[in-house]
């Protein structure tokens, strides 16, 4: 029993395999990729803009199913998570468009992961017919709500930091126009404080062409 209870446990830190990647998304263009998923699986994908030069964070993304059937189409989007319930067997599409942007790349992370565990490359243990012999019934059904809490987690935090990236880069951009705003200020300011001094000493000294002009009024 507590054998399969630790076989219970490997599965489920191995059943959740992730996908994630960073990727360069140039103006004008449209980068894709394809997944093979089985039918009746529930995937959480997650993805969002880390930088976009000198414009907007936002990116359009569709998913089409292995029919070509459009399945999502967010348009310019800064992140977003979502769960995806596959209906079929095959290559699943994705496209990250930067098509609306004529100057600025976009670097867009993306992660995605079964939230039924992973059926393909990692290892996971499999249950026989005589494993679930005097297993009661209540521990698989605790074992499931596990098995679903761990993954929600994962959104959770996964959300969390897309936010936190998303506020440091406003932070970031803001505080860069602001320095730039109070510097033009300044000089501004500098530039006006010269000029007036210039014009107060031009009142009393005749020599100076300013006082010339002002002799000529």
């Amino acid at each position: 029993m507590i054998l399969l209870l630790f076989l219970l446990l490997i599965s489920f830190s191995e059943s959740f395999k992730m996908w994630e990647m960073a990727i360069r998304v140039d103006p004008k263009q449209e980068s894709c990729f394809h997944h093979e998923w089985s039918r009746n699986r529930s995937v959480s994908f997650t993805y969002y803009v880390k930088h976009g030069g000198q414009g907007e964070l936002d990116i359009s993304f569709v998913l089409f199913d292995p029919n070509g059937a459009l399945m999502i189409n967010d348009l310019k989007q800064r992140g977003k998570n979502t769960i995806i319930s596959t209906t079929l067997d095959g290559d699943y599409i994705f496209c990250f468009d930067n098509s609306h942007s004529s100057v600025n790349s976009k670097i867009v992370y993306f992660e995605f992961f079964d939230l039924n565990g992973d059926t393909g490359e990692a290892a996971s243990y499999e249950f026989q017919p005589e494993d679930n012999v005097g297993l009661p019934d209540k521990f698989l059904e605790i074992v499931d709500k596990v098995d679903y809490s761990l993954a929600a987690v994962r959104i959770s935090q996964r959300q969390s930091r897309m936010t936190e990236t998303w506020d440091n880069y406003i932070i970031e951009r803001k505080s860069s126009t602001i320095n730039q705003f109070s510097a033009a200020q300044l000089v501004v300011m500098l530039f006006a404080g010269v000029v007036q001094v210039i014009l107060i000493r031009s009142l009393f000294d005749e020599r100076s062409r300013i006082h010339k002009i002002w002799r000529t009024k």
